[in-house]
């Protein structure tokens, strides 16, 4: 189901886990470009400021401050492998 409307959607959201995300991304390989799927990763913010590293994300880019660069990421990024 999912196949039909990625041909035209803008944006697609999904709340699913890691190892579902995977296959979505192995399969739709050929879709992903930057910019086209976006992960919220919520989680709680001890300072807001990225000075006590508490909310560092491990991406394919290195490590990235939650409460500085997020909360929204580039699934591209997230996902490694």
């Amino acid at each position: 189901m999912l196949g039909d409307y990625l041909s035209w959607a803008d944006a697609v959201c999904l709340g699913v886990s890691r190892e579902t995300a995977l296959q979505l991304r192995r399969r739709f390989e050929r879709l992903r470009r930057p910019g086209f799927a976006q992960v919220a990763v919520l989680q709680p913010l001890v300072c807001g400021t990225g000075t006590c590293l508490a909310c560092a994300l491990e991406t394919s880019r290195g490590p990235r401050l939650i409460c500085q660069e997020g909360p929204i990421f580039d699934l591209q990024i997230l996902m490694q492998g």
